[in-house]
């Protein structure tokens, strides 16, 4: 865009840019397709998608979030290739679901280890300390959980 055509009262290019007005209807399509597409998507995924998200979650969240933001903006790309990511994304999230329920080995690998910050109703600092969680945070994560308070020792 030329300096010229840059004017501070030009509500016109302001809310619509460079497209014509019909490219509004194509943004509404692009938009129903963008969601339907996520909402299969994220169904396929299964329901950690919908609660507390894990690595592997927060990672094919992020790919299908990058993967579909541009084209539902950009009117010179088409929505093939974010589909075609969006099913890989899926099938690979998966596969990957799947090989860690048949093997320790690979969930360990894919997901990382389980730490247990709290035994028998006690925190164990060591581990919170290894993990980087604070006291208040992790009493904060309990209280949000229903457990009011742990076992007082002494």
């Amino acid at each position: 865009m030329e300096k010229e055509q840059i004017k501070f009262g030009d509500l016109y290019r302001i809310f619509l840019g460079d497209v014509p007005p019909e490219y509004l209807l194509e943004l509404v399509i692009r938009a129903l397709v963008v969601y339907l597409l996520l909402m299969v998507a994220m169904r396929l995924l299964g329901k950690r998608m919908a609660s507390r998200l894990g690595r592997n979650e927060m990672v094919a969240l992020v790919t299908l979030a990058a993967t579909i933001g541009i084209p539902l903006t950009a009117p010179e790309r088409g929505l093939l290739a974010p589909v075609i990511i969006a099913i890989l994304v899926v099938y690979i999230s998966r596969w990957i679901a799947y090989r860690s329920f048949l093997s320790e080995k690979f969930e360990s690998a894919s997901q990382g280890r389980i730490d247990t910050l709290v035994n028998d109703g006690v925190m164990d600092l060591n581990v919170m300390k290894k993990v980087r969680l604070t006291r208040e945070r992790l009493v904060a994560q309990l209280r949000s959980s229903g457990i009011k308070q742990l076992v007082r020792r002494g």
